[in-house]
């Protein structure tokens, strides 16, 4: 890995001995692409408007996209888009995955990523793998840094000991250089609902970027560092031992050049997980490291709008497990892909749109993805729809993984694929953005975990269908926001999927005055089923509705968070405690 981040520092360093004066940002390359080809419901959330900053904290924002937390922060994080599973979601950064390799279902920690360094995340609803390849199969969450850089500092204090410190500041003549330092810590609760003792988190962090430019080119320079230590509960116990220590680095380059008449964009980034976990004697360490290289030319005229790309990803996987049980598996992977997406514009009112990607893995072989699309708007109504194709590779944990049970992983495993087929409706206006979306996504040859090991359950397939309104508009002084979501998730037998609610609601309402706003947020979640934590039986959750209050006055923010107390669990077994206090204190100079 140092290698990896030798090699990149020296390539960057070589540009910048020449670089000019410092006139644009770059861009991630998918902003380039016409709104034309998101026919399906996509959405950006305003970070600076958070008092959490920790991803894992914000999610559910948007009713689509289901975040379910084992605990207090610090534990670990699911999430469910569109009914679809939690290794269903690709979490990127300016575009590129961060997928951890190593973990059993290649999700990313999400309470690991610190979001300081960004302004926004872009979530996408759906199957995007023409673009980004694998594990895109329910939608995907952008994270994209800041663009409009400022010095600012920010403190944060809270209930159950909560203290958040962040401090960003600008260097270089022409504002080059950015430097971010984060401290998040928290005393926490028991993740175990009758538990005794606390845990807690703690949370460091530092992010630095570079924005420079040559003649017709511009680039970007981020490295992303996050250090955490949590204190852990097994399923159904107060667990006195377990603790885990985890570290996400993250560095990448993103440019563009102006080539010919279209533009060429390039990104090559590395990044690293590396988790261990201890209890009493057992000691669980994971690592796994990435290298990715990213290309695309985008053309653009009145009547065509073409991206080709192409997409080289070098990966590998480390499992350690010490104790009882003792194993080692060291395994690596390469995946090159190629794609191409058109948007053909035949009139003022009606575009249609294609996309086709071939991947190539040296554990799977060849898988191939498309998406059609068309969009018709009319004023300030534009009708769409679309089919698409998705997949999610297995992980290399889940292909030669073991641990301390005995279990050994299955080598033979083939991707997960996916067929979705969407359509809807957008209305927007300078107050009004209106929009609704049915979906109907079936997933075959599902990976299931039985008899000690994984395997491809060529039999069975899950349905996840349903429909999104979003309802966003402005009264006066007052702002809604508002989010719904049904959606029915099965298996091939009819059953229920499970921690997936039938109905999620997101709703914020914000008066908002010149030098001070009031307002509430409201999650709704729906009765579902779930696994009993302690006898791992089937047993079915009520709903549950709860309510935020924000405060914010010039720099000072006030937020009180499940204003009724609602000592609820989600999963099963696991205490998100109750009601909670942050108060927030901003500076920008």
């Amino acid at each position: 890995m140092f290698k990896i981040f030798f090699f990149i520092a020296s390539l960057i360093y070589s540009i910048t001995a020449n670089s000019l004066e410092l006139t644009v940002y770059v861009n991630n390359w998918l902003d380039e692409i016409p709104e034309t080809y998101n026919v399906h419901s996509d959405d950006y959330i305003n970070l600076e408007s958070k008092v959490s900053t920790v991803l894992s904290d914000v999610l559910n924002s948007k009713s689509s996209f289901n975040a379910v937390r084992s605990g207090p922060k610090g534990q670990q994080t699911s999430l469910f888009t569109r009914g679809t599973n939690s290794n269903h979601t690709l979490v990127t950064i300016n575009g590129s995955s961060i997928a951890d390799h190593s973990s059993s279902n290649g999700l990313s920690d999400l309470g690991l990523i610190d979001t300081n360094f960004a302004s926004q995340l872009h979530m996408i609803d759906g199957p995007m793998s023409t673009l980004y390849g694998a594990n895109a199969v329910g939608g995907v969450i952008d994270i994209q840094s800041e663009k409009k850089i400022k010095n600012k500092i920010v403190g944060t204090i809270g209930t159950y000991g909560e203290k958040n410190l962040y401090s960003q500041n600008i260097f270089g003549e022409n504002r080059q250089f950015n430097l971010g330092l984060s401290i998040n810590q928290s005393e926490g609760i028991s993740a175990y609902p009758e538990g005794q003792e606390k845990d807690g988190y703690d949370l460091k962090g530092i992010n630095f970027s570079y924005h420079g430019n040559l003649e017709n080119s511009n680039y970007d320079l981020l490295f992303i560092r996050n250090i955490q230590n949590t204190d852990l509960d097994a399923s159904g116990a107060d667990d006195l031992d377990y603790e885990g220590k985890s570290a996400f680095n993250f560095i990448q380059l993103n440019s563009n050049k102006i080539l010919f008449k279209g533009k060429l964009n390039f990104i090559l980034d590395s990044y690293s997980w590396d988790r261990e976990y201890v209890n009493g004697s057992e000691i669980d360490n994971y690592y796994s490291q990435s290298l990715h290289l990213k290309t695309a030319l985008i053309t653009q005229n009145k009547k065509i709008n073409n991206v080709i790309g192409y997409d080289h990803l070098l990966y590998e996987a480390d499992f350690e497990n010490r104790g009882s049980y003792n194993s080692s598996v060291d395994k690596n992977g390469q995946q090159i892909g190629i794609f191409n997406n058109i948007d053909l514009k035949l009139n003022k009112y009606l575009v249609l749109s294609g996309g086709y990607r071939i991947d190539n893995n040296n554990h799977f072989g060849n898988q191939n993805t498309y998406r059609v699309g068309t969009s018709y708007k009319f004023k300030k109504i534009n009708f769409f729809n679309s089919l698409s194709t998705g997949y999610k590779n297995p992980t290399l944990y889940e292909m030669y993984g073991a641990d301390n049970f005995g279990y050994t992983g299955n080598p033979d495993l083939k991707p997960e694929v996916a067929h979705n087929a969407e359509i809807g409706i957008k209305f927007n206006t300078k107050k009004i953005n209106a929009e609704f979306t049915t979906y109907n996504t079936k997933i075959k040859e599902m990976i299931t975990y039985a008899n000690s090991t994984y395997s491809n359950d060529f039999d069975d397939s899950s349905t996840m269908q349903g429909f999104n309104i979003d309802l966003n508009f402005s009264l006066n002084k007052f702002n809604f926001t508002n989010s719904y979501s049904h959606v029915h998730a099965v298996d091939s037998s009819n059953t229920w999927l499970k921690r997936r609610p039938h109905d999620l609601m997101y709703s914020s309402v914000i008066y908002q005055k010149e030098n001070w706003s009031l307002g509430t947020n409201i999650n709704y979640y729906g009765e579902h089923s779930d696994t009993h934590s302690s006898n791992f039986s089937t047993i079915q959750i009520k709903e549950r509705t709860i309510f935020d209050l924000i405060y914010k006055y010039k720099f000072f923010k006030l937020e009180v968070n499940n204003i009724f107390h609602d000592t609820f669990h989600r999963p099963h077994g696991y205490n998100q405690g109750g009601r909670n206090l942050k108060i927030q204190y901003s500076y920008t100079y």
